[in-house]
């Protein structure tokens, strides 16, 4: 027997329609009743832990990214398979989730009130499967329901199968037939039920339902269940018609801009492309299934859902700025937004955006003319609301405040206003990766306390993106004394309450710490630093940890681990965990020295505080930005090695046993180095700054779009031109230079012959200004024009890796000139039967089939393997293809990039003319597709240059141009020191890294050693063709 309430069998019945892989789920989530259905378990225990469905989805993963899921209390597998993998949300992270987080979403939903229904159901094996088979139909069984003597029930399905003896084909009958069964079971219902009958047998004609048309009776037996008010339907859309609105709805929705009470059809398809791009009646959806995902219905329903009027009045005769924050808690980046918001309202008309309302909203709301709250993951609205907010009140510019701001960023970075950036997060730590990168490259200045967030910055970029550049528009400034810190904000005990609680007697000395207790704050190391004095420190001290979390009965991540190293070291009697206080003032007055025992820090503002206090800092050294600015400002303090636990112990004893203390040095800092007063003036003209820089931007931008030569398909970000070369000028004034905007016009290209003194240009408008042609090589574009064959004896190679793609290579060529000899290299045995079965019908004259060993990828099976096959055999032309899906790259990118090769390289029977008429020419070497992106030698240049040196050619300083996947037709003489090099010497073992070997070196030199064989290279590209 399964027993389920009424919910959770609805749940039962529509996850049992997808195909979830519970093959390991016991083992995993420690389930030890093997009896226990997988999903039934899930179902009922996805509240109380955190179950994983191996390989497949991730509970608390999913709600760490779903915010919104998290929120609404919503089955988060259930949001999953419906809706979150049709908008690409991942079922799991890429990394691992934090302790705080976890334990976070394990609060939250222990926290959260769940209705206890009153019902549960028992049903046996049979019936829980018959109601599956037949519960998508369960307004048909609801209407049976309604004439048994009026019987009314929520789920006329399981009505019958729990209350009456009916068969699985039974169920399957017409109404007619089982409404008389049904009531025919009935001993006291037996005159009804042939009254039924009769009534059966002669049905009016007309009825509403009879006029239902059939392929439309399921959406509208679902509309009436939705019990809508349709009174207004008509007089709302300006109609006429004496139909049934439903119906007309249900007709054509699709057409026009249908508005039902405070649902406008238009605004929730243009809001929610998933919901269009699906194809589902956007009604029916948002009543079904979005509202309750916290999806909006019409534009006012956005404003009621977002929009809190402020404490300030608004100001026509001041401009409009907005500070976003992630969030509206008692931490270090929400607190710089509300002080921001509080400086700067006599200048400014302050609009508050909160993603994710928390403890300080009140306070955000009461500074501001209105805020904009409640909007974590919810991009169709941000993307209204920030239209709204832009055209409305003409935004001068907006602050995003931490890189978890980065929905509002990326939707505001399309408005010409300046989008300032505050970063004080690592990279390190910051998921998902390029999170950072895309911060950088959209904001117009962004600004960072310390060089050490700078330089994480720069390394995300560089290692994940490729830019080598270090980006122009970061700014190093600290945020300063914060001062206003609200009363809300905690608790507070005194002096003396502090030390009555910790039993700290006057002649003692006591060392703090302070955070949220998690990993990264380091407080095993606070722990085992304090351990380290008090085994060698003749003074009695007391040691204070200030913060939430510490919680060693349910944190198994990093609290129990704690209270044991607390106990091992017997340091309970002197060491104390401090719940969060308002102020840290009395805790300061109590202290001695303050100790930054983070693993990644960026400037906390605790430190400030604590120089403020005139308290000794210890930090250590490479894990936080205070530490330069320490040593940078001869501050009062000590910058220990990395993590030296040892050496902060002993700098700390060494304040602790001082006798000249430098009274005043640090708050003295605080005053002139740390003022907040400057540090807003100082963002201020940052944003007047950028005003500026816009305005030249502007004039780049129009140069280059009445040049007519900007190619936006070629360009490949997006399909609005405008925006795609304001991108393109953005970053290239910022030095990244990631992208090609023009076929034929390299930027790496252009770099390397015009050898530019600034790094921060733009060279499409350089090109266009110095008058000279555009083009940095010449690239053909390929139009299927030549209707000359070519008669050139032609050789294909192609390694095939993935026997999967041999149909999709199969179709290519047959593109080709028939009469080509294909040679197909494999690294599996048995396949040769099955490879020339594949490509029979390809036009070639023949399929040589050779197995080779799985080393040196697609490059050693060509210049090895091949070598005596086709090197002076008498081929004019040779192709060069692999079966190319890169597991450095997601699997969507690798199809992308495969299919754009192929496209460009034969295409068409037609295009393959284009392709092979400039092989006419004896000087052309080298044709390979046209590629925009800007990829340079890479960790390559090592391997390079050895194996320049042994082909006897020169070096290659930069590689800029090139076969970029190893894809191309070429003449096999240009290749001949490949041809004639020992690339046996060369081989390196899989799996090889994603950049740095002898085989990525090898397709950087392709065209250099074709042109240092005194040959020509082109390039080729078809209109509107991307990857």
């Amino acid at each position: 027997m399964f027993t389920l309430s009424a919910s959770e069998l609805k749940e039962y019945a529509f996850l049992q329609g997808f195909d979830i892989n519970f093959s390991d789920y016991n083992t995993v989530n420690n389930v030890q009743d093997i009896s226990i259905n997988p999903l039934i378990h899930y179902i009922q225990n996805w509240r109380k832990t955190n179950l994983v469905i191996p390989n497949e989805f991730n509970t608390f993963e999913y709600l760490h990214s779903a915010k919104d899921v998290l929120d609404s209390g919503e089955n988060p597998l259930i949001h999953y398979l419906s809706v979150g993998i049709h908008e690409g949300r991942a079922p799991h992270l890429a990394g691992e989730m934090d302790d705080e987080s976890f334990y976070s979403i394990h609060s939250t939903l222990n926290n959260v009130d769940q209705a206890i229904e009153a019902t549960y159901f028992e049903l046996t094996g049979d019936q829980l499967n018959t109601y599956i088979k037949y519960h998508k139909n369960i307004s048909f069984y609801n209407s049976i329901c309604k004439q048994l003597d009026n019987q009314k029930s929520e789920d006329g399905l399981l009505h019958i199968i729990l209350n009456y003896n009916v068969t699985d084909s039974e169920l399957a009958l017409t109404e007619h037939e089982l409404v008389s069964i049904l009531l025919a079971q009935d001993k006291n219902k037996t005159e009804i039920a042939k009254n039924e009958m009769l009534k059966f047998e002669a049905p009016e004609e007309n009825t509403v339902n009879n006029a239902v048309p059939e392929s439309l009776q399921y959406e509208y037996d679902r509309s009436l269940q939705l019990g809508l008010d349709w009174s207004r339907f008509n007089e709302q859309n300006s109609l006429v018609i004496d139909s049934d609105p439903i119906i007309h709805y249900l007709e054509n929705w699709k057409d026009s801009s249908l508005v039902l009470n405070d649902f406008n059809t238009q605004f929730y398809l243009e809001t929610y492309p998933d919901v269009a791009a699906a194809n589902m009646n956007p009604l029916l959806h948002y009543f079904e299934v979005g509202k309750h995902e916290g999806r909006l219905g019409s534009f006012q329903a956005v404003i009621d859902s977002h929009y809190v009027s402020g404490g300030h009045e608004y100001n026509d005769s001041l401009p409009t700025i907005a500070i976003v924050c992630h969030e509206s808690s008692a931490t270090g980046a929400p607190l710089v937004g509300l002080n921001l918001g509080l400086s700067m309202s006599d200048a400014y008309n302050v609009v508050h955006i909160v993603l994710h309302e928390s403890k300080l909203q009140q306070a955000f709301v009461d500074s501001s003319i209105f805020t904009l709250t409640h909007l974590r993951n919810n991009y169709g609205a941000i993307e209204i609301l920030m239209n709204w907010l832009n055209s409305t009140f003409k935004l001068d510019s907006i602050i995003c405040n931490s890189v978890e701001t980065y929905e509002i960023l990326e939707a505001a970075s399309k408005f010409k206003m300046p989008v300032i950036s505050l970063l004080h997060e690592f990279s390190e730590y910051t998921r998902p990766r390029g999170k950072i990168t895309n911060t950088v490259i959209n904001s117009d200045k962004v600004i960072v306390p310390a060089q050490i967030i700078a330089d994480s910055a720069h390394k995300e970029m560089e290692v994940y993106s490729g830019f080598k550049n270090k980006p122009n528009n970061l700014i190093i400034l600290p945020q300063g004394k914060l001062p206003f810190i609200p009363q809300s904000n905690g608790t507070n005990l005194t002096v003396e309450e502090l030390r009555s609680k910790f039993n700290i007697n006057k002649s003692d000395k006591v060392v703090v710490g302070a955070g949220y207790v998690q990993t990264r704050k380091g407080v095993d190391l606070f722990i085992e630093a304090a351990h380290k004095i008090k085994q060698q420190s003749r003074t009695k001290c007391k040691f204070i940890w200030v913060g939430g979390g510490f919680d060693p009965d349910w944190d198994m991540a990093c609290s129990v681990w704690l209270q044991s190293q607390l106990d091992e070291y017997n340091l309970n009697d002197d060491f104390h965990f401090l719940s969060h206080q308002k102020s840290l003032d009395d805790v300061f007055t109590l202290a001695d020295v303050y100790l930054l025992t983070s693993r990644l820090d960026p400037f906390p503002n605790v430190v400030i505080d604590a120089l403020e206090a005139d308290l000794p800092v210890v930090c250590f050294d490479r894990t936080t930005g205070c530490a330069d600015f320490l040593k940078q400002n001869k501050a009062n303090s000590a910058v220990v090695p990395f993590l030296d636990t040892t050496a902060m112990a002993k700098k700390t004893m060494s304040f602790l046993t001082a006798k000249n203390m430098k009274a005043g040095v640090n708050s003295k800092l605080v005053k002139d180095k740390l003022c907040f007063k400057n540090y807003v003036n100082s963002l201020i003209a940052i944003i007047e700054e950028s005003k500026k820089a816009i305005k030249q931007r502007e004039k780049i931008e129009k140069t280059i779009a009445e040049s007519g030569l900007f190619n936006v398909d070629f360009y490949n970000n997006g399909n609005d031109e405008q925006a795609a070369i304001e991108y393109y000028v953005k970053t290239s004034l910022n030095g990244i230079h990631s992208t090609s905007p023009v076929p034929g016009f390299s930027v790496g290209k252009w770099f390397e012959k015009n050898q530019p003194k600034s790094n921060y240009i733009v060279p499409l408008y350089e090109q266009i200004k110095s008058g000279n042609k555009i083009q940095t090589h010449e690239c053909i574009n390929i139009t299927g024009a030549s209707i000359k064959v070519s008669t050139k004896k032609v050789a294909v190679h192609l390694h095939l890796y993935y026997f999967d793609l041999a149909s999709d290579f199969a179709a290519y060529f047959a593109c080709l000139p028939k009469g080509f000899d294909l040679y197909v290299t494999v690294c599996k045995p048995n396949l040769e039967e099955k490879v020339k079965k594949a490509f029979a019908k390809s036009g070639a004259n023949k399929v040589d089939v050779i197995q080779v060993e799985n080393i040196g990828r697609d490059i050693a099976p060509f210049f090895i393997s091949l070598k005596d096959k086709i090197y002076k055999k008498g081929y004019d032309i040779v192709g060069h293809f692999h079966s190319k899906k890169s597991n450095d790259v997601d699997q969507g990118t690798g199809d992308r990039w495969r299919q754009y090769l192929l496209a460009n390289l034969i295409g068409s029977k037609e295009a393959i003319n284009d392709i092979f008429e400039p092989f006419e020419s004896k000087k052309v070497g080298l044709v390979f597709a046209e590629d925009c992106h800007n990829i340079d030698y890479g960790k390559n240049k090592a391997y390079g240059d050895k194996l320049c040196d042994a082909m006897s050619i020169e070096k290659l300083e930069t590689a800029t141009l090139f076969p970029l996947g190893t894809m191309f037709w070429a003449n096999p003489e240009a290749l001949s020191p490949l041809f004639e090099l020992n690339m046996t010497d060369y081989l390196q073992q899989e799996p090889l890294p994603y950049d740095g070997s002898y085989m990525h070196a090898t397709e950087r030199l392709i065209s250099h050693v074709v042109t240092q064989s005194g040959y020509e290279l082109k390039t080729v590209y078809t209109q509107h063709t991307k990857w």
